[in-house]
């Protein structure tokens, strides 16, 4: 097939955590085809076309999606293989878990001064 008939299929994983790294990369099952991909990028390159994809990894239940691969472009889907696996059109943000806690703890901080300031105000 030609370059032009042809699209590019990239599943980005690369926002997967934790100890599931330490397991072989997800494989990733679309158009008849299994690819045992790693946990940064792969691409398959697919004619044209809707492909039912499915990607597994580690013992998760695997994650299935609709992509559309058109000629010439690059479609990507992003793979995250965390607590359960997801698969997804538009990556998701993963916040590391020290941020996660910094950020509860100012918004814990400014409830409490929000509510202080409300109980100072029906006390005077």
């Amino acid at each position: 097939m030609s370059a032009m008939t042809t699209g590019r299929l990239m599943v980005d994983s690369s926002a997967s955590t934790g100890a599931v790294l330490a397991r072989p990369g997800p494989t990733v099952e679309v158009a008849g085809g299994s690819h045992v991909a790693n946990w940064r990028t792969w691409t398959i390159d697919l004619p044209p076309g809707h492909y039912a994809v499915r990607v597994s990894a580690g013992g998760q239940l695997p994650a299935d999606l609709v992509a559309t691969v058109h000629p010439g472009q690059v479609t990507t889907i992003y793979y995250q293989a965390r607590d359960t696996g997801q698969l997804r059109h538009n990556p998701k943000v993963v916040l590391p878990d020290r941020l996660r806690l910094f950020l509860l703890m100012v918004g814990s901080v400014v409830v409490m001064l929000l509510l202080s300031g409300v109980i100072i105000s029906i006390v005077d």
